[in-house]
């Protein structure tokens, strides 16, 4: 399935320029070939942010580095897991809800899976419009805000960071 990286064949094309971005794929192993996928790219200097919150639109599910961020959480029974760009593959070990402070306000995530090793915390806008229909994703200006529809008031801001959107405080 890598050979079919959308990131990686750009990478391949333009690798006179000497990108150090990386995609991220994760594989479901009980699904081969409709496997779910997560695509992100990141240059090696971000690699340390490793409390950080990205809002990826090429992530098919939520997930995270950080097991005590979790309000609920299931053991998981099968061999699901990540493989990053590079070749590197770490297990899903669980999954359950999250729950994140953004601006002085608790937003709970369902159906993150916790995957330890991985480098980056990722929030999938499908998961959100699919698992969180009192919130919106919107893009514009190089930024992502999440609004509350109800309330239409912003409750998490991303800012653009290596064609990602980093979440920042909005206290």
């Amino acid at each position: 399935m890598k050979k079919h990286c959308r990131k990686r064949l750009a990478d391949q094309k333009h690798s006179h320029r000497g990108s150090q971005q990386k995609a991220h794929v994760t594989k479901h192993a009980e699904e081969e070939e409709a496997a779910f996928y997560a695509f992100m790219a990141c240059t090696q200097a971000d690699q340390s942010k490793s409390s950080a919150w990205f809002v990826d639109s090429g992530a098919s599910k939520h997930f995270t580095n950080w097991k005590d961020w979790f309000t609920e959480f299931t053991p998981s029974p099968s061999k699901d897991s990540v493989i990053f760009g590079g070749g590197e593959e770490y297990n899903i070990v669980g999954k359950g809800n999250v729950q994140i402070s953004f601006g002085g306000k608790m937003l709970m995530f369902l159906n993150f899976h916790y995957v330890p090793g991985m480098e980056l915390n990722l929030l999938s806008v499908s998961q959100i419009m699919r698992h969180s229909p009192h919130l919106d994703v919107n893009f514009s200006n190089h930024k992502c805000y999440i609004v509350d529809k109800n309330t239409k008031k912003i409750v998490a801001l991303g800012v653009e960071d290596h064609g990602l959107f980093r979440l920042v405080d909005i206290g």
